[in-house]
């Protein structure tokens, strides 16, 4: 019996030996104690800027009929005039892409929008296999998707407890990223999560559940889409009521 107990033991200790070393070790404090979080907030979108790991720590915008694309890509990366951001030399050599949270294909409807959305509060270090890849495709279908209905999207970066860190200026390379929808056609709102690497195969095999994903961020996300209608409101921009109940 007791040769049993001690086998089981020692199996569970060597399984959570096992766990730790196959499972990234993400931050279980999305924001730092030493933190200082500023909202930034533009034009078309809000962006909650983690001035300690040099990224965005989330980012939220509306997608909506009339915002259909028609002007093509043609800004360049710069620092962010509303708050003090690192510069996109940071990323050259990196290895990594200049990985917009809110992207060009849903602010291409307006000349402020396009722009806006090249500030550096609004991108993260990310893998080019990922950007270029089912986050693109993700980014497609939700655009297609907000040329039906009105769509919320939030997103933003996930961290390790000690991440890998690029340029002078020190920004933080993420270990994961993750986006939500809230509204749009379908019926129920979702949510995706990718590694910060090459990502194979379908968008539904990175679903997560809503309540999941926000115990995992510690980001309430109905909040963020109350900061940017107020946002919204106060400043007469562009507006899109989403017909929607929690």
């Amino acid at each position: 019996m007791k040769s049993f107990i001690l086998s089981t033991l020692l199996s569970c200790f060597f399984f959570s030996l096992f766990f730790l070393w196959v499972c990234p070790r993400v931050s279980k404090t999305p924001v730092p104690s030493n933190q200082e979080e500023r909202l930034i907030r533009h034009g078309y979108y809000v962006s909650s800027y983690d001035a300690v790991r040099k990224n965005p720590r989330w980012v939220c915008w509306e997608i909506a009929p009339g915002m259909e694309k028609r002007l093509e890509r043609t800004g360049s990366f710069s620092s962010d005039p509303l708050f003090k951001t690192p510069s996109p030399s940071n990323f050259k050599g990196s290895g990594y892409d200049i990985g917009h949270m809110c992207p060009v294909f849903d602010m291409g409807f307006d000349e402020t929008a396009l722009a806006e959305c090249f500030y550096i509060g609004n991108v993260s270090p990310q893998n080019q296999n990922l950007n270029r890849g089912l986050w693109k495709e993700l980014e497609e279908k939700t655009h297609k998707e907000g040329m039906l209905k009105p769509v919320f999207c939030i997103c933003g970066p996930l961290f390790r407890v000690s991440p890998q860190k690029i340029g002078k200026d020190g920004i933080c390379v993420p270990s994961r990223f993750w986006k939500v929808n809230l509204g749009g056609t379908c019926t129920v709102d979702r949510a995706w999560i990718f590694n910060n690497a090459e990502s194979k195969g379908s968008l539904n095999e990175y679903r997560i559940g809503i309540r999941e994903l926000q115990e995992i961020t510690g980001i309430s996300f109905s909040n963020c889409t109350n900061i940017f209608l107020l946002k919204t409101k106060s400043k007469n921009k562009l507006f899109f009521a989403l017909d929607r109940s929690d």
